[in-house]
C-alpha cells in the first residue's frame, strides 16, 4: 500500500464538509410541504430551503473535494469527489505550557484551517433529489458555491474534515484533522471561495460561551437589608430559569437560596459579602458554585455545560487517570457572581493548576495533562543525521518569559470585586529562584503575579506546586526549537518529548549534547511531505517520581521500572547509592 515511506509518492488532500441535510421526501408524510401550498418549488433537503421545518429530519450529507491529480486510484470507494480544493493552508494548535509564553495565552493557540476552492457550474447530483424533475439543467444555473451558500445559511459548525495522503492510498488510512466551519468567504472576482475553519475548543471562546449564562429574572418589588425571601419577576422564570437551591448574586450581594415557584428564601450576605437593600427590577443572577472539586472535573463542567461542546469530544477515563496521578491536590473553590467567558475561565485554571489542553484534531479529542515529567520509555530520538531535514533548525530565546518569582495571590475575599484588586486577598505565596537574580546570573528579578479566585485558603499546597513548576520551566530563558522533518517521522505529535541531537546544541567542550524538548506545535508544511516542528526545552528533567509505600523494594534491588515508579532517598551529596541523581517528588 501507498504510503509515506513510499518512493516517488504523489500527495493528494481531501477535503470533507458534512453538511445537515433533510433524509424525508418533499410532500411525503411526515412532510407535509406542498407546492402551491407552502412554496412554489420543491425544496433542496436543507433547513434553509425546508417547507415543513417542524418535520425536518435532520441527516449528514458528505461533500467531498480533492485536488486534481493526474489519477485517483486510492478514490474508489463509492464516493465521488470533486476536484476544485486550489490550496489548504493550516495554523496548527500551539501549547502553552506552564503558561510561559507571554504572546499566548494560557490556553495557548487554537488549530484552524483556510481552504481555498474554485467556484464550478455544477449539475446538483450531489445535492439535489429533484433535479430530474425541475425542468432545466442546473448546469445553466449558476455555479456550485453560489447555490451552496444560497441553500446552506446555517452552515457555521458543521464539521470539515482535512484527509492527507498520496494518491494509490485507501482514504480511511489517510491522515485525517478535523474542524468546525467558522466562515465561508467569496465566491470572490477569480471565482474561488475561501473556507475558514478551527478547532472543537472554539465554541468555548468568551464571545460564544459564558458562565454561569445571563440570568434572566429580576426582583418583583424591593427588598431591605434583613428581609429573607424574595419574589422574582416575570411570572414563572423561577421554574424555568432557576434550580430548587444555590446561591444568586443581586448587586454585590451573595445570597444562598431554595425555591418554590417564584418565590426564594434566602440566607442574606453570603461569601464575605455585606447584606444591603436592592430596588425593583434589580437582576437576580445565579451565581455557578464549585466546592472543593478537582480541576479536571471542573474544566469538564466548563466546557460541556456551559461550552457547547459535546463530551463525545473528550474521553474523561483519560483525564481522571492523568488527575489521580498528577493533580491529586489540584482542588479549586470558587463563587462566580456574573457571566464571565469560559475560555477565561479554563485558562485561568490551565495556569493555576498546571495543566494544559488542546485539541487532537487526528483523534477527533480534546487531550489533557499536567505539566508534569514523563516516562523515559516514551522519549522519541530525532537526530540530525536520521531525521531532520538540513538547515532546518532555528533556535529562538525568550528572556522575556524568563521568571525568577511566582507572587500567587489566593483565597478571595469578595467574589463580586475586581479580580486583580489585591485587597481582595487574605493570602500570598512567594515562590522564588533568588539565585538567578545573583550578579553572577541574570542580575535582574523577574515577577509573574497570579490572583486566583480558584485557590482557597485550603489550596497551600496547590500554589506551591504551582510556583516550582513555573520556576523549574522558566526560571531561566525559555529556549524555543523549529525544524522540519520528512512525512516518516509525521507519527510524532503534540506534547511528545524527544531527545533532539543536533549541533545547536553541545556541551562545554562543544560536543553535540542530546537535550531534551517537548513538541507544542506540528504544522504540516507540505502536505505529504514535510512537518514543521516547534518544540520546547523540557524542563521536568531528572528523577521524577512518587511517594512508595510501606514494604517496598530497596533501591539495590529494584528493577529499572521500579526506580522509575518509585522515590528513594538520596545521600547527603543528593545521590543515589549507584552514583546517579536523587529523587524529585512530582
Amino acid at each position: 500500500m501507498v504510503d509515506e515511506n513510499t518512493l516517488g509518492r504523489e500527495p493528494i488532500t481531501i477535503v470533507e464538509i458534512d453538511q445537515s441535510f433533510c433524509s424525508l421526501t418533499y410532500g411525503s408524510a411526515p412532510c407535509t410541504a406542498a407546492i402551491g401550498v407552502t412554496g412554489s418549488i420543491k425544496c433542496y433537503n436543507t433547513f434553509s430551503t425546508c417547507q415543513d421545518t417542524t418535520n425536518f429530519d435532520s441527516d449528514i450529507l458528505t461533500l467531498r473535494f480533492c485536488t486534481p491529480c493526474a489519477s485517483f486510484p486510492a478514490l474508489t470507494e463509492g464516493a465521488q469527489y470533486i476536484p476544485i480544493v486550489a490550496s489548504v493552508s493550516t495554523n496548527p494548535t500551539e501549547l502553552n505550557i506552564g503558561a510561559g509564553n507571554s504572546n499566548l495565552s494560557p490556553l495557548g493557540r487554537r488549530a484552524s484551517v483556510t481552504v481555498t476552492m474554485k467556484d464550478i457550474p455544477y449539475n446538483d447530483s450531489l445535492v439535489d433529489k429533484y433535479r430530474t424533475t425541475r425542468g432545466f439543467n442546473p448546469l445553466d444555473k449558476s455555479s456550485f458555491w453560489v447555490k451552496f451558500l444560497q441553500r446552506n445559511l446555517y452552515y457555521q459548525n458543521r464539521l470539515l474534515r482535512v484527509r492527507e495522503g498520496y494518491v494509490g492510498q485507501t482514504v480511511s488510512s489517510m491522515r485525517t484533522r478535523t474542524y468546525l466551519i467558522d466562515k465561508i468567504t467569496g465566491v470572490n472576482s477569480d471565482g474561488r471561495v475561501t473556507i475558514t475553519a478551527k478547532d472543537v475548543l472554539k465554541l468555548a471562546d468568551d464571545k460564544r460561551a459564558q458562565a454561569p449564562a445571563a440570568s434572566p429574572g429580576s426582583l418583583l418589588a424591593d427588598i431591605d437589608d434583613i428581609e429573607t425571601t424574595l419574589t422574582l419577576s416575570p411570572t414563572g422564570i423561577g421554574s424555568s430559569d432557576y434550580p430548587a437551591s444555590g446561591s444568586i448574586a443581586i448587586g454585590s450581594e451573595v445570597m444562598t437560596f431554595t425555591r418554590v415557584s417564584d418565590v426564594m428564601t434566602v440566607v442574606r450576605g453570603q461569601s464575605n459579602t455585606v447584606a444591603s437593600s436592592h430596588a425593583t427590577d434589580d437582576l437576580v443572577q445565579l451565581c455557578l458554585v464549585y466546592s472543593a472539586e478537582r480541576v479536571d472535573d471542573v474544566i469538564y463542567d466548563l466546557l460541556t455545560t456551559y461550552g457547547n461542546i459535546d463530551a463525545s469530544y473528550i474521553t474523561f477515563t483519560d483525564w481522571q487517570t492523568e488527575a489521580d496521578t498528577w493533580l491529586v491536590d489540584a482542588v479549586v473553590d470558587t463563587v462566580i457572581t456574573k457571566p464571565v467567558g469560559v475560555n477565561t475561565l479554563v485558562s485561568e485554571l490551565c495556569e493555576q493548576c498546571a495543566v494544559y489542553i488542546w485539541w487532537d484534531d487526528v483523534n477527533q479529542k480534546i487531550r489533557f495533562r499536567a505539566t508534569r515529567p514523563v516516562s523515559l520509555d516514551s522519549i522519541v530520538d530525532i537526530t540530525s543525521a536520521a531525521n531532520i531535514i538540513a538547515d532546518s533548525v532555528s533556535i529562538d530565546r525568550a528572556p522575556d518569559d524568563r521568571v525568577s518569582q511566582v507572587w500567587t495571590y489566593y483565597n478571595q475575599v469578595d467574589p463580586t470585586k475586581s479580580l486583580d484588586d489585591i485587597s481582595n486577598f487574605n493570602l500570598l505565596r512567594i515562590s522564588a529562584n533568588l539565585d538567578k537574580e545573583g550578579v553572577n546570573q541574570y542580575n535582574e528579578s523577574r515577577i509573574r503575579k497570579i490572583f486566583s479566585r480558584w485557590l482557597s485558603a485550603t489550596g497551600a499546597a496547590q500554589t506551591s506546586t504551582l510556583g516550582s513548576r513555573i520556576l523549574t520551566g522558566f526560571s531561566d530563558n525559555p529556549v524555543y526549537i523549529t525544524c522540519t522533518l520528512d512525512a516518516k517521522d509525521r507519527t510524532l505529535d503534540v506534547a511528545d518529548v524527544v531527545r533532539f541531537t543536533h549541533r545547536s546544541f553541545v556541551d562545554d567542550e562543544g560536543n553535540e549534547f542530546p537535550t531534551l524538548l517537548q513538541v507544542i506545535s506540528r504544522h504540516e508544511v507540505e502536505s505529504g511531505h514535510k512537518i514543521t516542528y516547534k518544540l520546547q526545552l523540557f524542563g521536568l528533567i531528572g528523577n521524577f517520581s512518587y511517594i512508595m509505600p510501606n514494604g517496598s523494594v530497596d533501591f539495590t534491588s529494584a528493577t529499572d521500572e521500579e526506580k522509575r515508579t518509585g522515590a528513594y532517598i538520596s545521600d547527603n551529596a543528593g545521590l543515589m547509592s549507584d552514583g546517579s541523581e536523587g529523587y524529585k517528588i512530582a
